[in-house]
C-alpha cells in the first residue's frame, strides 16, 4: 500500500509541472514553472495536513518555505555552473 501511494504521488507530482510546461507560454516559462510549483507545494501541504490531521496553515507554510528554498538553491547551483534558464 505504501509503495502504491508513493508511486501515485510521484506520478501526480510530476504530471502537474509537466502540464504547465505544455501549456504555458515559452517566453515566461520560468516564471510560470516557479509560480505554479509554489502553488502545487501549497496544495500538497493542504492535502498532507488533512491526511495527517495537523494544522493546515503550518503545513502549507512549512512546505512552501522549504520548497521555495530548495528551488532557489537549485537555481543558484545551475547559475554557478553556467546553466541558462532563459
Amino acid at each position: 500500500m505504501a509503495a502504491f501511494a508513493s508511486a501515485a504521488s510521484f506520478i501526480i507530482g510530476g504530471l502537474l509541472p509537466l502540464l504547465v510546461a505544455i501549456f504555458a507560454p515559452l517566453k515566461e516559462m520560468v516564471v510560470y514553472q516557479y509560480g505554479f510549483s509554489i502553488l502545487f507545494l501549497a496544495l500538497s501541504g493542504i492535502l498532507a495536513a488533512k491526511a495527517g490531521g495537523s494544522q493546515t496553515l503550518k503545513a502549507v507554510l512549512r512546505i512552501c518555505i522549504w520548497g521555495t528554498f530548495a528551488m532557489a538553491m537549485s537555481a543558484l547551483v545551475g547559475y554557478l555552473f553556467g546553466v541558462q534558464t532563459t
